[in-house]
């Protein structure tokens, strides 16, 4: 068996297989521009009419000629095995449809390749590739940016170490323009594994002779330069025949003044015999890197195989067997999904959280945080703050802060918790889902149908159990929404909060007594000299003596002014400033009525109801001044929308101040529970009770009589993997006089 016979066994293995594409092996890859004669060539080359011609691109993606030197004549495409071709002239046709369902239409472009085996006495052992030809301006309905895509799907496969490049240049255009050469010069810069070939010479001027360019004298390769001559469009509609053909070409080059000399070397049968033999050299080049790709290539295959467990098991007809065994899978699938989320699932790997570690991850890393991260006043201002005390002290203000407004504004901070508490379960809900798809048993991968039922038992469990989730954790946020507890014992309360609010006071009074008396006294500057400031002391201590209503605690506080507790029982400078101006209004009092007793009016006739009595000229100047009053006081009707507006007074900010403390002391004790309480529902009420409830339910849906034949039929693929004798097959094949792989 020679060179070329082996590695075209290797690749009828890898072909019955479907593991062509995971081994490249040597292959001629034929790049030219449009009309440069491709088709002809490689109709030559196979010696049959097969190819798609046409005016613009006709050839749309990669077609795959595999050439078998057999004595039986036959051909048989990739995407229809088993089904051999005896009539040559059907596979034009069929190559134009398989191109236009993997391409589509507007005469689009793909790296999806058309394979083809021709089986013939007229070829030689190749395997050649037909690429797109190369074109500059998209025309028609071709993309604008086709000329890229064409460059780039040649490069695809003309960068591959094992790809001997097969550049064709018309006779007739300059080379120094040759696209192909310049793709091919890109990845074969010394042009070791490139073939230079001129077409059309019959159709150069008379006189004129392309033996430089064959020579090498313009652009070397390595490989040499074969000038060839197909058919003409004229020949083609003529139904001239192939071997009509090379006879024509043959003479062609016998005749010709230049080419004689040199027919020996020119042609495209001289071609065929240079592929040939640059591919056999190509292949023996390249055994070490052949060998290694192949090695590698059946240790993946063994250890995907070894995931699929043992051989399949043959039970034949006995439906007793099948079910015990579609119970022992259902077994092993939910001890995998366990040790999964429990964590004893060692196939996993090591570079990223599998399993029950995600679980924790999304409740530790991203719920709690998401919790903890949250602040009250993120949406809630001083203005919606201010409003809310107003609102709940409603006709009166109240002389202690109003309970309602606190528990207006927690729980409003507390219904902010809900959302990210359901995105938490449904997010281990998805994990779960997940783990489903991903939990690996080796038994189990072989049943396509089986497995995708699994699949949809467990989806319908786990939104069975994600419900009651999400009512428990609603119920959590209604429970907490439903008692705001201000007894509880990591609340900070009212009362300390006023104490810290008054230390805070005394200790801000105490820094601003400390910076005045570190001030120099300037009467200049607007400043009281210390004869002022003892006139007023003796004033205050004068009006101190008549207050009698006020408690204890607050001549305790008089000299603060601004303390806590004065917004509960008063300001004492403004009780003072009140008791100044009753004084002055009952002295004037006492001197309207000496004036009216002056003027001989008794007191009884001032009465407002009693206007019978009066003078008629004073009755009638009454009444005008009361008109002419109410005119000028009449209010304005209020608002639809009333906001606060100004500055909060001295009482109102106290209390903005007690209730922010009131509201982050208790939301850290609402969040601490939501953090407890939230992950031990999700754990319970999802993971742990779906876990108990998959194989009761698997059992329950999967364990039918009716259904067993379809639930163990097995995977094509794996089916194949079991039973090919490839890895065999590749055992026995030799290149060059070495085994591929050895025996152990």
């Amino acid at each position: 068996m020679c060179i070329r016979d082996r590695i075209n066994e290797i690749q009828r293995i890898l072909i019955e297989a479907n593991l062509s594409e995971a081994v490249t092996l040597p292959s001629v890859v034929v790049v030219g521009a449009q009309s440069t004669g491709k088709s002809s060539v490689l109709e030559s080359l196979i010696g049959k009419d097969i190819l798609p011609r046409g005016s613009g691109i006709v050839t749309r993606c990669p077609i795959v000629l595999q050439l078998f030197n057999d004595q039986n004549e036959w051909a048989e495409f990739g995407h229809s095995i088993g089904n051999r071709i005896t009539d040559f002239s059907s596979i034009r046709a069929e190559i134009e449809r398989e191109t236009e369902r993997l391409a589509g239409g507007n005469k689009k472009i793909t790296d999806k390749p058309i394979v083809l085996k021709i089986h013939s006495p007229n070829v030689v052992d190749l395997s050649l590739i037909d690429l797109p030809g190369i074109i500059k301006i998209p025309t028609g309905e071709q993309p604008p940016d086709i000329e890229a895509q064409i460059r780039a799907l040649i490069l695809k496969f003309i960068r591959q170490e094992n790809a001997i490049i097969l550049a064709l240049t018309a006779a007739n255009t300059d080379l120094a323009n040759s696209d192909a050469l310049k793709l091919a010069r890109e990845v074969d810069p010394e042009g070791i594994r490139t073939i230079g070939v001129i077409t059309k010479l019959d159709l150069m001027d008379e006189g004129t002779h392309a033996l430089e360019v064959l020579q090498g004298s313009i652009y070397p390769l390595k490989l040499g330069y074969v000038g060839v001559v197909c058919r003409s469009a004229k020949d083609i509609a003529s139904n001239k025949s192939m071997q009509e053909a090379v006879d024509s070409e043959r003479a062609f080059f016998d005749s010709h003044r230049v080419y004689r000399k040199y027919s020996d070397r020119l042609g495209v049968q001289y071609l065929q015999r240079l592929m040939n033999l640059t591919l056999i050299k190509h292949v023996k080049r390249n055994i070490p890197s052949i060998r290694a790709s192949l090695m590698e290539l059946m240790q993946s295959k063994e250890i995907e195989l070894s995931q699929y467990g043992d051989a399949p098991v043959d039970l034949g007809s006995d439906q007793t067997a099948k079910g015990l065994y579609v119970l022992a899978l259902i077994n092993k699938f939910c001890a995998a999904l366990n040790e999964m989320i429990t964590g004893r699932y060692v196939r996993g790997g090591y570079g990223e959280l599998t399993g029950g570690a995600r679980i924790a991850y999304i409740l530790n890393d991203i719920f709690k945080k998401t919790i903890v991260a949250l602040d009250p006043f993120d949406i809630l201002t001083d203005e919606a703050i201010r409003t809310a005390i107003r609102n709940a002290s409603g006709i009166s203000h109240a002389l202690f802060l109003p309970e309602g407004a606190f528990e207006n504004l927690i729980r409003q901070q507390i219904v902010r918790l809900l959302e990210p508490s359901l995105e938490a379960s449904h997010l281990v809900f998805e994990e779960l889902r997940r783990m489903v798809l991903t939990v690996k048993v080796p038994d189990l991968a072989r049943y396509d149908v089986l497995s995708q039922r699994i699949a949809q038992v467990v989806d319908v469990v786990l939104q069975r159990c994600l419900i009651p989730t999400d009512q428990m954790i609603k119920s959590l946020i209604e429970i907490e929404l439903g008692f705001v507890n201000t007894d509880h014992p990591d609340f900070v309360g009212a009362t300390a909060s006023l104490l810290a609010m008054t230390a805070e006071d005394e200790a801000n009074a105490s820094d601003r007594e400390s910076v005045a008396r570190a001030r120099p006294i300037r009467q200049a500057d607007g400043f009281k000299t210390d004869q002022e400031e003892t006139k007023d002391k003796n004033t205050a201590a004068q009006l101190k003596k008549t207050k009698t209503a006020q408690p204890e605690l607050l001549k305790e506080e008089d000299q603060k002014g601004n303390s806590i507790w004065s917004y509960i029982w008063g300001s004492s400078k403004k009780a003072d400033e009140l008791e100044v101006k009753l004084n002055s209004r009952v002295q004037k009092d006492k001197k309207l009525e000496q004036e009216l007793e002056n003027n001989e009016l008794s007191m009884s006739r001032l009465h407002l109801f009693s206007t019978e009595t009066y003078p008629k000229q004073f009755d009638l100047a009454f009444i005008q001044r009361n008109a002419e009053a109410r005119v000028a006081t009449r209010l304005q009707a209020p608002p639809k929308m009333i906001k606060v507006e100004g500055n909060p007074r001295q009482r109102e900010r106290l209390e903005m101040e007690l209730v922010k403390k009131l509201l982050v002391s208790y939301f850290d004790v609402v969040k601490k529970n939501i953090n407890d309480s939230v992950p031990k529902t999700i754990i319970t009420m999802l993971v742990n009770n779906a876990r108990t409830m998959c194989e009761r339910e698997l059992v329950l849906s999967l364990y039918k009589g009716d259904a067993l034949d379809e639930l163990l039929s097995e995977n094509a693929y794996i089916c194949l993997l079991y039973t090919s004798d490839a890895a065999d097959d590749l055992l026995c094949v030799d290149l060059g006089g070495r085994r591929i792989i050895k025996k152990k």
